[in-house]
């Protein structure tokens, strides 16, 4: 089966170890001292979008101050009850070209910078 990998690194706080397991439940987010705003249930959601789509996410850190990468993984053929659906990917091009992105943020700073970015 082919996948599209899709690799996100964070420059940021990091992830302690021990939290790894735990950050893409709907509760990781509760009391955390990395949280500033929000709700904390990004990575959840996260999550069951892509699980939804077949694939998987993974989360990796050294720990503490050393950034975070988050690993997507989603297969290019999804099957489906009503239909098969495909994904076509030129081989030659690196750079995808367009895409649709669903972003969802609470904090209003953060989706005004994300929508102009993006």
């Amino acid at each position: 089966e082919e996948t599209i990998r899709i690799r996100i690194v964070d420059h940021g706080i990091g992830i302690l170890p021990e939290q790894l397991s735990q950050i893409f439940s709907i509760k990781a987010g509760e009391g955390s001292r990395y949280m500033s705003t929000g709700l904390g249930t990004g990575l959840f959601i996260s999550k069951e979008l892509i699980n939804h789509h077949s694939g998987r996410i993974e989360a990796f850190s050294d720990g503490l101050n050393e950034g975070s990468n988050f690993v997507i993984t989603l297969p290019t053929t999804i099957e489906s009850p009503l239909e098969k659906v495909s994904v076509s990917i030129d081989k030659d091009d690196e750079v995808v070209n367009s895409a649709k992105i669903l972003l969802v943020e609470d904090n209003e700073t953060i989706q005004m910078v994300m929508n102009r970015t993006l």
